[in-house]
């Protein structure tokens, strides 16, 4: 699937307060949820001309909060507007890759991977029930 022709065709950025801070989403496709985060969202997407089928991703593009504060405020914040992200979301799994080198996200990392464990407990425990 071309990512160009299908952003022509329906494409949706919004910005998105969390906890008071702007960030511009884009959220396109459908299926394992794989959530970017960039300093540039038109400059992310000319470097990946194709999308994957079966794959949604967000992209959530932080430039405005990095020029309105600190580096280390935006790590701290960052994590819990992104864990605020997911919940608003209803995000079940996903996976996180960060383009932005220089903000460290460790943290959102491991709350991802819980969560991430979590929902695939839920859904084993939820098969479980279905098969007795």
């Amino acid at each position: 699937m071309n990512l160009s022709c299908m952003l022509n065709e329906s494409q949706y950025q919004a910005t998105l307060y969390l906890n008071d801070r702007p960030y511009n989403v884009l959220d396109i496709g459908e299926g394992h949820c794989l959530l970017v985060i960039v300093d540039d969202i038109d400059q992310y997407l000319s470097r990946q001309p194709t999308l994957s089928q079966g794959q949604r991703i967000i992209i959530v593009d932080i430039s405005k909060v990095l020029h309105q504060n600190k580096l280390y405020i935006v790590e701290q914040c960052l994590i819990r507007d992104l864990h605020l992200l997911l919940d608003v979301f209803w995000l079940e799994e996903v996976e996180i890759k960060n383009e932005v080198n220089h903000i460290k996200i460790d943290a959102l990392y491991r709350i991802t991977a819980i969560r991430n464990q979590f929902s695939a407990s839920l859904k084993h425990r939820q098969l479980g029930h279905i098969g007795s």
